[in-house]
């Protein structure tokens, strides 16, 4: 509660009263400080909890697939003695198999890139947007400027991070068959450009999770998110604030 002049001369024990409101308004201000820092921690644990998932799919699941594919693959070996029917099943679930083995490790990477850290941004978005394509079918257009340098962790995985949002909304809601993905560098900053020639963001999406998570990414680094939208097209366009690092990445 805050007081005027008049009011503070006038109450008896005046003092404790202007202490009250002192701490009413700290306490205010912590609760809004609070209350800021709340997407930037919602965006952190999704990505550990990523982290987690991966390494679970790729270190558990995985290896339970691959045991698994093992032992299908020695039966094959000895189907000699099972009817038509029988090979043909044991073959089916050979192909299975291998299929689950590669969607997992598709998920796994896709969760959290190790290609972030072991080619760059660089080949991190040439390997996604590759994979991409081969699962959609959606036509990607990639276009990166020459000997992109290395970037700090954080500049990586948020611009790989809008990079995968903007081109998973092209996919399921714009209805669009081509999209197209320019990332630039220079004055200190990196700035990422992704377009779509469909139908627009649905309303019930613009303050969607996916929005709302790559707006605080760009955020946390000082950065700026501009999206346009219409019955045009898309355009989601991220302007990071980044240096180059010394950080090496595996060629």
């Amino acid at each position: 509660m805050l007081l005027n002049g008049r009011q503070i001369r006038t109450l008896q024990g005046g003092a404790p009263l202007i202490l009250l409101a002192i701490e009413d308004i700290t306490d205010r201000k912590k609760a809004e400080e609070v209350l800021r820092a709340l997407p930037a921690r919602l965006v952190s644990s999704q990505e550990e909890e990523r982290r987690r998932i991966a390494r679970e799919l790729h270190d558990s699941t995985g290896q339970t697939m691959a045991a698994l594919a093992l032992n299908l693959g020695v039966l094959d070996g000895k189907a000699g003695g099972l009817d038509d029917r029988g090979r043909s099943a044991l073959h089916d679930s050979l192909n299975l198999a291998s299929r689950v083995s590669e969607e997992l490790r598709n998920l796994s990477y896709v969760l959290h890139p190790p290609a972030l850290d072991e080619m760059g941004l660089e080949g991190a978005l040439r390997w996604y947007v590759d994979n991409f394509v081969k699962r959609t079918g959606l036509d990607v257009e990639l276009v990166l400027p020459r000997g992109l340098p290395p970037l700090p962790e954080p500049a990586r995985l948020t611009a790989f991070r809008l990079v995968q949002e903007a081109l998973t909304n092209a996919h399921r809601h714009s209805g669009s068959k081509t999209a197209k993905v320019v990332v630039t560098q220079g004055d200190g900053a990196l700035t990422l450009e992704v377009t779509d020639e469909g139908s627009g963001i649905p309303p019930d999406h613009v303050k969607g999770l996916g929005l709302l998570s790559m707006r605080e990414r760009v955020t946390q680094m000082g950065g700026r998110l501009e999206i346009n939208s219409g019955a045009g097209g898309t355009t989601i366009k991220a302007i990071l604030p980044v240096t180059a690092t010394t950080e090496s990445v595996i060629p």
